[in-house]
């Protein structure tokens, strides 16, 4: 399978399609990782219904094999993996989040206010990997009477996203530029 993957051998797909509920974790593991490199839209689904298999794994190379589908329902299915209950499985989320970009910027922002931490801090992380959040926080400094929505987000990142992500923020920006962000979002935050 994962020669058929590596050389994208897509005469070999419906064989691959057939062992995608095998009783083999290993095997469902080539599954999405042949698929996902295959790249077919029709697979799509394939690898979505891997997001609920029960071994760990399955799930993270399927989020990880997902990446290449854009579209707001794959989406929205690896933002609900980022509260899963197992580390790798919330990491490739992340990971194949990052690797989708701005199409996944709105869903992101709105998991910052979910309830799970895990999945809040998550869609911080990769809002400035992305450097989405540092462009929203430049807008906070350059343009603060304007920039109402940007403010909100960048306020709800400083409390979600930990204090490593904070300071990894914070120090992308001159010292006065500092103490004008952080008196910005201070005076946002009382005015709520």
């Amino acid at each position: 399978m994962r020669l058929a993957g590596r050389f994208r051998a897509r005469e070999w797909t419906p064989a691959i399609r057939r062992l995608t509920n095998d009783g083999s974790p290993l095997v469902r593991r080539g599954v999405v990782e042949a698929l996902g490199a295959i790249g077919d839209t029709a697979d799509r689904d394939l690898l979505l219904t891997r997001f609920a298999d029960p071994i760990p794994f399955v799930r993270a190379h399927a989020a990880r094999a997902s990446a290449i589908f854009t579209d707001q329902g794959v989406v929205t299915a690896l933002v609900n993996l980022l509260s899963d209950r197992e580390w790798i499985v919330r990491a490739a989320a992340r990971r194949a989040l990052r690797a989708i970009g701005t199409p996944a910027v709105d869903a992101l922002v709105r998991a910052m206010w979910a309830t799970d931490g895990f999945a809040a801090n998550s869609a911080a992380e990769v809002l400035y990997q992305t450097g989405t959040i540092g462009a929203l926080t430049r807008q906070v400094v350059d343009a603060p009477t304007t920039a109402a929505e940007p403010t909100r987000i960048v306020q709800r990142y400083m409390a979600v996203a930990g204090p490593h992500l904070r300071h990894a923020l914070v120090t992308r920006f001159t010292t006065p530029e500092r103490a004008l962000l952080l008196r910005l979002l201070d005076a946002g935050l009382a005015a709520t």
